[in-house]
């Protein structure tokens, strides 16, 4: 597990590599494949999950918006951090109202059943 006082690109890192390295979770991505956009809303920091081929293809700096499916993940900067380094649970953040997930109900059940999958949260 990543500390959360790494950086947001840190922890996404870390996160795409758990992703890609658990079999259990390429299944999970079949079909599905939005551009997720994490934003930090205290530091106005941005980057771009592009989710393809069923594994978390890489992630870029910026918000790319120029695509059919989109989700979007705001919260503050060390909340992000630490849901994608799984030091936080994603569903209690989000019913705590300090992280807002912008896309639909199965968007939310995939992300939800990821981290489950990956951090066993």
């Amino acid at each position: 597990m990543i500390s959360a006082t790494y950086s947001l690109s840190d922890c996404l890192s870390h996160f795409c590599e758990s992703v890609n390295h658990n079999p259990d979770v390429a299944p999970l991505l079949k079909g599905w494949e939005p551009n997720v956009i994490i934003l930090a809303d205290d530091s106005n920091e941005a980057f771009t999950l592009y989710i393809r081929n069923c594994k978390a293809e890489r992630f870029e700096q910026g918000a790319d918006r120029a695509h059919e499916h989109i989700v979007e993940i705001c919260a503050k900067q060390q909340v992000l951090c630490g849901v994608f380094s799984g030091q936080q649970n994603a569903a209690s953040k989000f019913l705590q109202g300090e992280l807002a997930i912008f896309g639909t109900d199965k968007d939310q059940v995939k992300l939800d059943a990821i981290a489950l999958l990956v951090w066993d949260v």
